[in-house]
């Protein structure tokens, strides 16, 4: 069983910001701060694709399934209806931190409206899932 993290937004933010994500992919100055969740998960190996934590080739090859969870603070009034959420996977440093000339490789581009959330684990698909080689 797994320990609860206090405060997730300060802890995913810490990591993005440790793992250079920010300000590489995330420009600071646009004070990012998460309020949902996504959590893909690699069907058959059963890999859970945990931010800043390794996966194999082996394991990441075919779509993810996506667990979604939605902060606290992320209320959804009249207005908030229309918001819509965009999960990006990358590869920030692809090949290698040491050279990355394929930095920012997008593996996978897909779009959620906030009641898709509720009906459904699977957004609108924009780019498909683009394995790691």
């Amino acid at each position: 069983m797994s320990t609860p993290i206090p405060n997730p937004v300060l802890a995913i933010t810490t990591l993005l910001q440790d793992s250079g994500v920010v300000p590489d992919v995330i420009p600071a100055a646009l004070g990012f701060r998460p309020s949902v969740f996504f959590s893909p998960v690699y069907r058959k190996t059963d890999a859970n694709a945990v931010l800043g934590t390794k996966l194999s080739k082996d394991h990441t090859q075919d779509e993810p399934a996506l667990r979604i969870v939605r902060s606290e603070d992320d209320e959804i009034d009249e207005a908030g209806k229309e918001k819509s959420y965009t999960l990006v996977l990358t590869d920030p440093d692809a090949p290698s931190k040491k050279e990355p000339k394929f930095a920012q490789w997008r593996h996978w581009v897909v779009c959620f409206s906030p009641l898709e959330m509720h009906v459904r684990s699977r957004g609108r698909i924009i780019l498909t899932c683009d394995p790691v080689s």
